[in-house]
């Protein structure tokens, strides 16, 4: 229902943002640490680290972050060309979904709350690690909106495919 509200009302949401973007060069280096650049390389950082340090954990949270993203990617890709929706700097804005956009949903949301999802489980017992992970998802997710490059629909369902993958690949270890 929530994202269905918010489809309908794209548009006029992402009107407030100004056309250029109202945080350009904030939104597009926040939104890096969203991409598969970033969180690749922070699977596998961890996951290296835990192997020459022998910590159990870090190699683990690597393992399964990396999991998670590839996961997240496989049904992010699907969706994004099954959806074709236009991004809100394409045209006029409409968001016009089949029209062989990549729009919907958010790749970098949905790959840095898979990751996130995965660090805050492992590290459940850190409070700064834990909600440290999430305040990052969250600020990569709204620079995609402030950037203009995605609609708050298309970050809130990115959003919710990353965490609750990251959560099923986490509890399914």
């Amino acid at each position: 229902m929530g994202t269905a509200a918010l489809i309908a009302t794209d548009q006029t949401t992402s009107s407030w943002v100004h056309r250029g973007g109202s945080l350009p060069p904030a939104s597009r280096g926040v939104s890096y640490a969203g991409s598969l650049y970033a969180t690749s390389g922070l699977a596998a950082g961890l996951y290296l680290y835990g192997r020459k340090t022998h910590d159990d954990r870090a190699r683990e949270t690597g393992r399964l972050a990396a999991q998670a993203m590839i996961d997240t990617l496989i049904v992010t890709e699907v969706l994004k060309y099954t959806m074709g929706r236009q991004r809100p700097d394409f045209g006029m804005g409409e968001g016009n979904f089949f029209d062989h956009g990549k729009s919907f949903p958010s790749g970098h949301a949905s790959n840095v709350w898979a990751v996130a999802t995965v660090v805050s489980y492992e590290y459940q017992h850190h409070p700064w690690i834990k909600y440290g992970a999430f305040a990052i998802a969250a600020a990569v997710s709204m620079s995609r909106y402030t950037g203009r490059k995605h609609f708050l629909s298309d970050v809130l369902v990115g959003s919710s495919i990353g965490y609750g993958i990251g959560r099923f690949v986490y509890k399914t270890r």
